[in-house]
């Protein structure tokens, strides 16, 4: 490569980045302090308790949620006072569960802590919808964020391999459905998809199983040989 080409392909390049930043604040200045809010749910971040940047710590971004989040709401003022009393709350919590994160979050690069802690809070939601439901709800739209556009692209061709010229036919309901195990279902040999297996077959036999008893219980006539059933379903008198 040539210098010229060399300062040719820079300049491309330091354009490029320059528009991409420029399309991104564009984009996202308005959402970012809401985005960055988030981050308040990351426990190896959390001061030890009874310290004084612990009782101040996600006040502000808590804040900052509750007004975004319950903004024109009915009982808006009542449910951001809420939002604001449960995280003052789960911050306790939360530093309890520093002793579950796994070894080497904070050096991986598939999840972060953060994402560990709100699916920690899903995961429990059970017990805890009653005492957080506020932080439930709103752990429910940060998991759920698009962050790129990766997912539609992924979407798009996992349908180009399910709905081929040969199942051109398939229906809408059944095409959802494959696409969701597809998407989202476990990685083929693993023990998690071996079990989704097991407990899908066993389901189907159950349901199979419940459905031929349903079916002796409605006809009393399935007992009797098939000519004289054949005479009961089309009102056919057997002849003498």
């Amino acid at each position: 490569m040539t210098p010229a080409q060399e300062n040719q392909l820079l300049c491309l390049l330091e354009n490029y980045i320059k528009a991409l930043k420029e399309n991104i604040h564009s984009r996202f200045d308005g959402d970012l302090p809401i985005v960055s809010a988030f981050s308040i749910f990351n426990p190896l971040t959390l001061p030890a308790p009874g310290t004084g940047s612990f009782k101040e710590h996600g006040s502000k971004q808590a804040k900052t949620l509750a007004d975004h989040f319950y903004q024109g709401h009915q009982e808006e003022k009542a449910k951001k006072e809420q939002l604001v009393a449960e995280w003052e709350k789960f911050k306790f919590d939360m530093d309890s569960w520093k002793q579950e994160i796994p070894e080497g979050m904070n050096k991986s690069h598939l999840e972060t802590a953060t994402k560990w802690c709100l699916k920690w809070l899903i995961s429990l939601k059970t017990g805890y919808s009653s005492v957080f439901p506020a932080l439930a709800n709103i752990t429910e739209v940060c998991l759920s964020m698009p962050v790129s556009n990766a997912w539609p692209e992924r979407g798009c061709s996992a349908l180009k391999r399910i709905k081929t010229r040969l199942r051109n036919r398939l229906g809408v309901d059944m095409l959802q459905a494959l696409l969701m195990i597809a998407i989202n279902g476990p990685q083929v040999g693993t023990p998690e998809c071996k079990a989704l297996i097991t407990a899908a077959i066993e389901k189907w036999q159950a349901q199979k199983k419940e459905g031929r008893c349903q079916r002796r219980m409605k006809g009393s006539h399935c007992h009797l040989p098939v000519q004289l059933q054949y005479h009961h379903r089309y009102k056919v008198m057997p002849l003498k």
